[in-house]
């Protein structure tokens, strides 16, 4: 279930542009845990008032897409590209219909998602 939130650090570019969504779950740094373990967990949202400052929302790939849609007028596809076997992002400013494709292609739909939401997330000033 874990693939279906953004990564730690799209969920803090998202957070730093202004996503301030209800999300099912929250990222927890810890940066005193010994490098060799995992300094990142995934936790369930019981009570909001849990959230620390450094604590990150972990919204659902959706809602981002719905966030940049809605409240920015950004809209991602990603297409399968038969030819190449690969997936290709296309990011599209809704008002302008400015188009931004992603010719590096990925290797899989959600690394395709990722660079699709970076990308979209440098379009809000």
């Amino acid at each position: 279930m874990k693939h279906l939130f953004t990564s730690y650090e799209l969920a803090k570019i998202a957070k730093e542009k202004g996503f301030n969504e209800r999300c099912l779950m929250y990222w927890i740094k810890y940066p005193d845990k010994v490098a060799y373990l995992c300094d990142l967990e995934l936790h369930r949202i019981r009570n909001i008032e849990e959230i620390s400052d450094n604590d990150i929302l972990a919204p659902l790939y959706q809602q981002v897409q719905d966030w940049l849609r809605e409240k920015h007028n950004i809209h991602i596809e990603i297409e399968y590209m038969d030819e190449v076997l690969q997936y290709n992002c296309v990011v599209t400013e809704i008002l302008t219909n400015t188009k931004h494709q992603d010719v590096n292609w990925k290797l899989t739909y959600y690394d395709a998602l990722d660079k699709a939401i970076e990308q979209a997330l440098t379009l809000i000033p």
